[in-house]
């Protein structure tokens, strides 16, 4: 009943905003200046072109600049992204009872997800990075974007997708109104899945010749996350909810880009979920209920294993570790 009244505010609160903020919001994007050199000229009424001449006292509002985030919220974001991996990595391969992962989960969807609206971004990030790989000089990178970046990559690699099973907003988000989720057909699931390869290849062109990142402009959640958005984005975000409710995990498998890296790192991972041979008695109870299709025969595939825990809580044999 939580889920349904919850699921049913998010969606009222995206029509809503869709139909009262989209004039101002499609206005304020059709007259912004171009650059702030443009800003400039206008402000000083210096403008290259003719200006009409209006004699009515009219003030050029005071340039502002956006504030760079304090080092101290950097560092707390850096402190809880850490000890979340740790809790998650834990509870994942030392409780069967998989609704423990819900703390961190949880959390990770209040601070990074409503409190610092959206960030973490794996989509972001990913982008940052090749950005600032690619043109150093043009565009710095800061310590925290570059270990938003390699901490959950050394997580997987050491204990597979503990990232998306413990911090992740957009994945918790995913969770919470998932409660009637189920899984598609494997044939369309594995068409779909070359959708992440595609944003992870559109993710790095972007950032590496234009210094831009048009994916972000496909993430659902950022609308939510920061309670803004046109008319467009409310409905198109409210849209991807419903689906996340009918769905598994859609987004994390058809769309974020940062999941196949760390597929790519999860699938030799040291400590990924297993399935001992010798315990198994192939009653395919894990199989039935993975959300994500990553077990089949009796063999988890880490690369798409979500390190969600379901397989561990379900199987009567304790033959998943």
């Amino acid at each position: 009943m939580f889920r349904l009244l919850l699921i049913a505010l998010l969606c009222a609160v995206a029509l809503a905003r869709a139909a009262t903020n989209a004039p101002a919001d499609l206005l304020n994007d059709l007259f912004a200046p171009a650059d702030t050199n443009a800003m400039a000229a206008l402000a000083t009424n210096q403008c290259p072109h003719a200006l009409p001449s209006f004699h009515d006292g009219y003030q050029f509002p005071e340039q502002r600049v956006a504030v760079p985030v304090s080092l101290l919220w950097r560092g707390a974001d850096t402190v809880l992204l850490i000890v979340l991996l740790g809790a998650g990595a834990w509870l994942f391969h030392g409780h069967r009872d998989r609704r423990w992962l819900w703390l961190p989960l949880g959390l990770g969807l209040l601070w990074f997800g409503f409190l610092r609206h959206g960030c973490i971004c794996p989509v972001g990030a990913t982008g940052n990075v090749a950005a600032a790989l690619a043109r150093p000089e043009a565009l710095p990178i800061s310590l925290f974007t570059v270990l938003a970046f390699l901490l959950p990559l050394a997580a997987a690699l050491l204990c597979g997708r503990v990232f998306c099973s413990a911090v992740c907003p957009l994945g918790a988000l995913q969770e919470l109104v998932g409660w009637r989720a189920r899984r598609v057909p494997r044939r369309l699931d594995r068409v779909l899945r070359l959708g992440g390869w595609l944003m992870l290849a559109a993710t790095l062109a972007g950032a590496v010749w234009q210094l831009a990142l048009p994916v972000c402009k496909f993430d659902p959640f950022v609308t939510f996350f920061r309670r803004t958005g046109v008319r467009e984005m409310w409905l198109y975000s409210a849209a991807f909810l419903l689906l996340c409710v009918l769905v598994a995990r859609p987004y994390c498998r058809w769309v974020c880009p940062y999941a196949k890296l760390l597929g790519l790192f999860a699938k030799i991972s040291f400590l990924g979920r297993r399935i001992e041979q010798t315990d198994c008695v192939r009653c395919k109870s894990c199989e039935s209920t993975c959300p994500v299709d990553a077990i089949r025969d009796s063999h988890v595939d880490l690369f798409a294993c979500i390190a969600c825990g379901r397989c561990t809580e379900t199987c009567p044999h304790a033959a998943v570790r």
